[in-house]
């Protein structure tokens, strides 16, 4: 199934947030993970179509008050639309301008199948209606309270709790055998439960996401899904079940999977959060996630780029310098001095190094060599829209110094 979304950022946000700034955050900065469930376990896919591929994605947000999110949004393959206020209310364009794109699409040589519209905006009750004249699917996302014309007119409509559920809300999982707990839900039929699962898993060859588990109970068993047998949630619940052996991970969005059968989800090389890092720089840290997020920099502490840089020009001042040598031997040296760092991390700070200006021929020292990483991520910053102040570049000095 093709199919084209358009978000109203300003609209989702702002009702998220009124509910939980969690949510509303993962909404913001995670647009990949929401997008990658709406392509795998929302409900919608058509006999003939069972796969749903979103070929357009369109974002249209307000510049000055949400403009630090475009970059994640661009970085899942979202073209941004800028549509500051134009009234003294904040009222912004964004309904025009998406009214607009979508019929510009309804006649498009790809001949979408599917219109995806994130907003609670009843002016979009038209477009609507003109999409269905024209045999077009029409998915909507209504956080908060919305027309009941605009609901009635929808092929599809998003249940928000369900989205912000599985979609939004982080599993935190560990990857680790489901237990086989007793459960207070006996009655509600967790074992018809668990034998879904275990088939569902049974006909993938690689490991199910649970959204798409989620997903799958809900239609088959909505009594069940309805408060998850008093467990609040999903992953409460089916860490009771007995499934025979299937485990868990952590991995986004979790999945399900046989570690017979299949390969364990692997998380992306990307460093997750350190909470020493939190603890002892709290003033740098927000802002490091951040380039880390939307640039690769590997999310290091201060001490140990301090550490690394001390090495590159300790191998290079020895041995000279040698891409993939330097970056082995750079690896075994951190790892002797009690600091794991993988080759793939030292490999992107080598390149960084050298894109920054830096030539390994001559002047390697800690100083020359960590300005010219300064250099280079102050200029991937840029190229990923982050927007930076005076203030910021001395975070990341000192983040490298």
């Amino acid at each position: 199934m093709k199919s084209a979304i358009f978000v109203d950022f300003d609209n989702i946000y702002i009702r998220l947030k009124e509910q939980d700034e969690n949510l509303a955050s993962s909404f913001a900065k995670k647009p990949s993970q929401w997008l990658s469930w709406i392509e795998e376990s929302l409900e919608g896919h058509s006999s003939n179509n069972p796969t749903r591929r979103v070929l357009v994605r369109r974002c249209y947000l307000n510049p000055k008050t949400f403009g630090d999110y475009r970059p994640y949004f661009i970085r899942s393959a979202f073209e941004t639309i800028d549509c500051p206020s134009l009234t003294t209310q904040g009222k912004n364009s964004a309904d025009i301008h998406m009214i607009l794109d979508i019929m510009d699409l309804i006649k498009h040589e790809t001949n979408f199948d599917e219109f995806i519209i994130l907003s609670a905006d009843a002016d979009f009750t038209p477009v609507l209606l003109r999409l269905r004249k024209w045999d077009k699917r029409t998915t909507i996302l209504s956080i908060g309270p919305s027309s009941s014309a605009y609901r009635a007119v929808a092929d599809v409509v998003i249940d928000q709790d369900q989205f912000c559920e599985e979609a939004l809300s982080d599993l935190n999982f560990d990857t680790q055998p489901v237990r086989n707990e007793p459960s207070a839900v006996q009655a509600a039929g967790p074992d018809e439960c668990g034998k879904l699962i275990v088939n569902r898993v049974a006909q993938s060859n690689k490991p199910v996401s649970m959204a798409t588990i989620a997903s799958a109970i809900r239609r088959t068993f909505p009594d069940i899904a309805d408060g998850w047998g008093g467990y609040d949630s999903f992953k409460k619940y089916v860490n009771t079940l007995n499934l025979e052996g299937l485990s868990i991970s952590n991995v986004t969005p979790g999945y399900i999977f046989d570690p017979k059968r299949h390969n364990t989800p692997k998380a992306s090389a990307q460093i997750k959060c350190d909470e020493n890092f939190k603890s002892e720089r709290p003033d740098l840290e927000p802002l490091a996630q951040k380039i880390s997020d939307l640039t690769d920099t590997p999310y290091f502490p201060p001490n140990h780029y301090k550490m690394l840089f001390n090495k590159i020009a300790t191998e290079v001042n020895l041995n000279k310098y040698h891409f993939t040598y330097t970056s082995k031997a750079v690896r075994d040296a951190c790892k002797e001095a009690g600091i794991r760092i993988g080759r793939q991390h030292i490999n992107f700070i080598l390149r960084g190094i050298t894109f920054g200006g830096h030539d390994f021929k001559e002047n390697n020292t800690e100083d020359v060599i960590s300005k010219a990483f300064v250099k280079n991520t102050i200029t991937l910053c840029a190229k990923a829209q982050i927007n930076l102040n005076e203030d910021d570049i001395n975070l990341i000095v000192s983040w490298f110094s």
